[in-house]
């Protein structure tokens, strides 16, 4: 299969009609778990050691993370962000902490308990924006978040979710359109107290590759900046965008909304 029949297979299409029920966040974070447990184990060192050339390795004590839109979801629906936490010591859980709060220098920090070698579930903020979430101690290693959204869009009761993820310099995203009815949004969010400056590359399916589609972007500290990449750059079937930072860090991530004429079908986002 070439690379443009997999984009292709990625485009949204209307999800079927489903009531929501609380069972299927229990599927989700079950997920989240059974990716957590993959991760931890391949990442988290047991302890400090010495390794070859006399090097040391330790185990990461803390880690920031960024759900994108977690929350402010209209009547009807839900926000929740899913929690796993892949140790099950209750000693580690208990030397760890786990926060979240709005993306801004005025957000308000809550406690998030954490459950050793268990998935749980947390209602997001009533306000649409970023959510920050901080985790200090051992559970910075084994543990790891994901949005979750269920709302009603065109009459149809649809469930979304994208991980929680950390900064980082270098993104790509590919499997968005950019034409009539299709709506990328780039969300780009910064959780350092210096400003970022980030650039753009487009590369579609019916144009030269734009790796300057922009630049120079600033996002300012702690603050997330919108960018619509359907009027970046229109009229592509398939897309792929690269974001860079020249300076400073970001969490990036696209929400993909598709659309017939003014009903809307449905919502996607896009992994890294």
């Amino acid at each position: 299969m070439n690379r443009a029949t997999r984009m292709r297979a990625r485009r949204p299409v209307r999800l079927p009609a489903l009531r929501w029920d609380p069972r299927l966040l229990a599927v989700l974070v079950v997920v989240v778990l059974a990716i957590g447990l993959g991760w931890a184990q391949a990442t988290r060192p047991a302890a400090v050691e010495t390794v070859a050339g006399g090097a040391t390795s330790v185990p990461i004590e803390g880690q920031t993370l960024v759900c994108p839109q977690a929350g402010g979801v209209p009547i009807g629906g839900a926000a929740h962000i899913a929690y796993a936490d892949a140790d099950p010591d209750p000693v580690a859980a208990a030397n760890s902490s786990v926060t979240a709060a709005p993306l801004g220098p005025d957000g308000i920090a809550s406690t998030i308990a954490v459950q050793a070698g268990h998935a749980w579930n947390v209602d997001g903020p009533t306000t649409l924006g970023p959510v920050r979430v901080d985790m200090t101690g051992p559970v910075a290693s084994t543990s790891s978040a994901v949005q979750v959204i269920q709302q009603t869009i065109g009459g149809t009761s649809q469930a979304s979710n994208v991980p929680c993820e950390g900064p980082t310099t270098d993104a790509w995203f590919a499997g968005f359109a950019s034409g009539v009815g299709d709506h990328a949004t780039l969300l780009l969010s910064n959780v350092d107290t210096v400003a970022a400056t980030v650039d753009i590359g487009i590369y579609g399916d019916s144009a030269p590759p734009n790796a300057d589609a922009d630049h120079d972007l600033v996002v300012a500290p702690q603050a997330q900046v919108a960018v619509r990449l359907d009027t970046l750059a229109p009229g592509f079937a398939n897309a792929v965008a690269h974001v860079t930072a020249t300076s400073g860090r970001i969490v990036p991530a696209i929400r993909y909304d598709t659309e017939n004429g003014a009903l809307p079908l449905g919502v996607e986002w896009i992994p890294r």
